[in-house]
């Protein structure tokens, strides 16, 4: 083991080396939204990491930094040395000793990973890596994965520790000042779109929630009979919508307390995602062991919507908002949200979502392909706007074409707990460190405080083209909400 720990040395001696020529804008690159250190890889490494081939045979440890993976990766080393009766004396290593790597995977050169397919199984592998970022072979190839898990409040007074300790990351002047960067997710101003976003059949999406593999996995989702899909728009009030559609849902089921919780605990430990198409390639697995009445959530297009959506039984309920507002929202949420593309300017923004270079798309697209299945016999449209005016009417509405059964009192009690006040006070609690994101205005025509004349004329110009005319149109009522 005498070899292997002085690799470990001498990569860690090197990673302070050139840390201590860095400034501290300098250590850190990002891929996919997440940062990493410059002195340990590179966006070259993960790239060339795709094409790692795992075994069936190896052992992989996974771990969030400081939660205790070089302890047990010293464990598992020895366990397998023993077990595979490959270990000469207790100085020698698992691996040959000219083939030895640095054991986590991300870390290394861009030749790593040819050079390990000359390792000798059992290979012990650690990684830090989220699994969104690992190699798909890893979970296509049946590796058996080690997850190694510490209670965050240690996680992160080690890792304070750690990181003001070693030039490779950088420092913090106070423990506040970590623990704020600890408890939220900062964008690095030099993170690139093309980290945040990525793009599938010509249409951006974020890649901290989602990728081209989920989205293909996606095809092959069965919809039940029973399922409530809401569809929508981002940024159209799909959240809010959700909680209406939850508690009309609930309360029609006359679910026990019992009940409630085990539904609550299913969604929890089968690792289902707000939105349909979040999630790994795996998630369309595990959701079929929920429980029916399914709530489905999508900002998806109809075309990129597995077949059984619209060719099977489930209902369909469309959330349309007017444009003005949703881009208002959606601009506001673009520059809050860490894991999305900032912009300089309204202006900046204005011509990405005219042009639909924002995350899901056009809004414009959008709403013409809806418009195509608006016949649909099993599909339904709302607007936000008539739920503000009369929520409980809208409720009404909701609950009639899922077929669910409720009283006047019902319905009030419901349209008070969904309020977006009542909503947004709860926000921290449902929605944690998002909710604030999640739930900012909630009012009808905020888009006159930032639309200039000439935006709003090319808007109008834009909307009659595209939607005017339409069933959907008519639904959004764009001279009453959205004319001067």
């Amino acid at each position: 083991m005498e070899k292997s720990r002085k690799k470990f040395i001498d990569v860690i001696d090197k990673a302070i080396v050139v840390g201590n020529t860095m400034d501290r804008d300098e250590l850190l690159f990002s891929y996919k939204g997440i940062l990493y250190p410059v002195a340990l890889c590179s966006l070259e490494v993960f790239r060339a990491m795709e094409s790692f081939e795992a075994r069936s045979d190896d052992v992989i440890l996974a771990g969030y930094p400081k939660s205790g993976t070089n302890w047990v990766g010293q464990i598992l080393s020895d366990l397998v040395a023993t077990f595979e009766k490959k270990r000469l004396d207790e100085e020698k290593s698992v691996n040959h000793e000219e083939l030895e790597e640095f054991p986590y995977l991300e870390i290394g050169d861009t030749e790593k990973y040819e050079r390990m397919k000359k390792l000798t199984s059992r290979r012990v592998i650690l990684t830090h890596l989220a699994p969104g970022n690992l190699p798909k072979s890893i979970f296509k190839n049946k590796a058996k994965i080690l997850l190694l898990i510490r209670n965050p409040k240690d996680v992160a007074t080690s890792f304070f520790h750690f990181s003001n300790a070693w030039s490779a990351l950088p420092s913090y002047e106070t423990w506040d000042d970590f623990f704020v960067a600890f408890m939220t997710e900062k964008k690095n101003e030099k993170t690139s779109p093309e980290d945040l976003l990525f793009s599938y059949d010509g249409i951006l999406y974020p890649a901290a929630f989602s990728s081209p593999e989920t989205l293909e996995a996606l095809k092959s989702f069965e919809t039940r009979s029973s399922d409530v899909i809401l569809a929508g728009y981002p940024k159209t009030g799909t959240n809010w919508l959700e909680q209406m559609v939850r508690e009309i849902e609930s309360t029609d089921a006359k679910y026990t307390e019992e009940e409630m919780k085990e539904r609550i605990n299913a969604e929890k430990e089968l690792q289902m995602f707000p939105r349909l198409e979040f999630g790994d390639p795996g998630v369309f697995e595990r959701m079929k062991k929920l429980p029916s009445r399914r709530i489905i959530l999508t900002h998806l297009s109809p075309h990129l919507l597995p077949p059984s959506v619209l060719q099977g039984k489930a209902k369909i309920l469309l959330l349309v908002r007017n444009p003005k507002d949703t881009a208002v929202s959606y601009y506001h949420f673009y520059n809050n949200m860490p894991v999305l593309p900032s912009f300089a300017s309204w202006d900046e923004y204005f011509t990405a979502f005219m042009n639909g270079k924002l995350a899901w798309g056009s809004y414009f697209d959008h709403l013409m392909e809806w418009n195509r299945h608006i016949d649909h016999e099993r599909m339904m449209m709302i607007s936000y706007e008539e739920l503000k005016e009369n929520p409980v009417l809208g409720m009404k509405k909701i609950a009639a074409f899922f077929g669910f059964s409720l009283s006047e009192e019902e319905f009030s009690r419901i349209a008070r707990k969904t309020s977006f006040q009542a909503m947004k006070e709860k926000s921290k609690e449902t929605h944690g460190k998002f909710g604030d994101i999640l739930f900012r205005k909630g009012v009808v025509g905020s888009w006159r405080d930032l639309f200039s004349e000439v935006q709003n004329e090319e808007m109008d110009q834009k909307f009659e083209e595209c939607i005017g005319g339409t069933i959907l149109a008519t639904k959004i009522k764009y001279d009453i909400y959205c004319k001067t």
